[in-house]
Parts: structure tokens; sequence; C-alpha cells
């Protein structure tokens, strides 16, 4: 994702975060940086920043955005499916979005946030609803197969598993594991302009080369898809929304760390 694409999105979820500035923040799936690179305002020189993902490429670019005058920080290849190689009790905050769908076990990693957390931290996870996309400007039915095959089809590479729907079931998903659900917030990221950079030009992409992958459509239907955008968009009747979903939970400040890690 674009950097200021990412950055819309991690607005109203770092908005939920309360953290001093010795705060230890951990990033569950922190793919390129883009939410860490977010927190590096908000820790000082006593804090650390943490960011765990299985892909090394990943974990470069983040490597490389940590470098540019961040606090403290340390990036961990490892696998989210896996119990989290994080002390038990270390870290005072969690942060996770979009992470969850891909795995086979999100409450597994909810039960290792709440692990890893120490009594009284605070952990904020978002999803996006990728039902919930919308495109004004296309042709509506072909709209509606592309959004749902999105939807449903697991990615290779680095997808266990595919949800589309989990931000919707995000509040109950959290709530049946140990973390103590606090909020919960839906945010509509709304945009009119269908350009390099939107988020809603970045989906798009992803949409077409996901149907394209699928056999379910033609050529000519995708790239007129991607007409009709472009050609909605110069007329000024371009739109594109989705919905985000966020949870603020906690670890109760009196709970004892049984010393697993």
């Amino acid at each position: 994702m674009a950097g200021d694409a990412a950055a819309r999105q991690d607005h109203r979820l770092l908005a939920e975060l309360t953290a001093a500035p010795d705060a230890r923040i951990l990033d569950l799936g922190c793919g390129d940086g883009a939410t860490l690179r977010e927190l590096t305002g908000r820790v000082g020189a006593g804090g650390w920043l943490f960011g765990i993902d299985r892909n090394p490429r990943a974990l470069a670019t983040a490597a490389t955005v940590l470098r540019s005058g961040a606090p403290r920080s340390l990036l961990v290849r490892a696998d989210l499916a896996r119990p989290l190689p994080i002390a038990t009790a270390s870290v005072d905050r969690v942060v996770c979005h979009n992470t969850l769908e891909a795995l086979a076990d999100p409450a597994g990693l909810l039960t290792q946030a709440h692990r890893v957390l120490r009594p009284g931290g605070q952990a904020v996870i978002g999803h996006s609803d990728f039902d919930t996309l919308v495109y004004a400007g296309a042709e509506l039915a072909l709209t509606r197969r592309l959004v749902h095959t999105y939807c449903d089809q697991q990615q290779p590479g680095w997808m266990d598993a595919v949800d589309g729907t989990i931000g919707r079931r995000l509040p109950a998903l959290v709530g049946r594991t140990p973390l103590q659900v606090r909020q919960v917030h839906a945010q509509i990221l709304l945009e009119q302009a269908f350009e390099p950079g939107a988020l809603g030009f970045i989906l798009a992409k992803g949409v077409v080369g996901m149907a394209a992958k699928s056999g379910r459509f033609t050529e000519a239907e995708l790239d007129g898809w991607l007409t009709s955008l472009n050609s909605a968009a110069a007329r000024g009747d371009y739109l594109f929304s989705i919905n985000d979903y966020i949870v603020v939970a906690a670890k109760e400040p009196h709970e004892a760390s049984n010393g697993a890690s």
C-alpha cells in the first residue's frame, strides 16, 4: 500500500493509542513499516518500537523507514501463526491492522498479544471489511462480482486463510479472547479522486489482479472496468469508500504473568 493511503487508514487507529514516551510498542504484521513510521513521533528516547512480519522484503523496507530519525527499534521475521518470539508481559502496547484475515487462527494471535502485554497494557486492533468496497461510476453488477471475488479469494504467498468480512466481526472475535474490549469504532474511508497513491486506486488494481487470476472475468471486462472508473472520475461521478473497524482492548491491570514466553 502506498504511504499516503496507509497513513489515512492508520490515522484513526493510532488516534486510539495511548502511549508514554518510554513505551514499548509492538506492531503485529508490520509489513513495510507504514504504521511504525507513524509511531516514531510518539516514542521518545526511552521507548522501543518492535515489528514482526514474515515477509523479508517488507521488513527490509521497514528497516529503511525506521533508520530515518526513529527511536530504538527491532524488526523480527516470524510467522504470526506461531507463538510470538516476545517475552511474556514485556510490551506496553500492541497494534495490529489488516493482518488477522490472513491467519487460519486469528484468535490465536490475539491470545498471544494478550500474553506479551504487560498488565494494564493496551491493544488496538483494526481491520478493513473488504466486502464493503464501494466504487461508484462503474457498472454495478460487474463491480459486485469483482468485489466479492477480491473479498473471498486467498492470495498466495502470504495468506494462510481469507476472510474479507472479518472487519464486521472484529469486536466479537476480540471479545472471545483474554483481552478485555474497551471501545469499538468504525470509520468510513472516502475518496473522490481516482489517481495513483489513492487507496481506491491501489485497491482497484488489486481487485483486477485477483480477478484476472481467478479466471472468472475476461480481459475486456477488467480493462473496461478500470476505464469506466477513470471516465467517472473525469466527469466528477467517481466515489470510493470502505469501512474500517477498530477495537481498543486491554490486559487487566491485576493479571499476573505466568512466566511463559
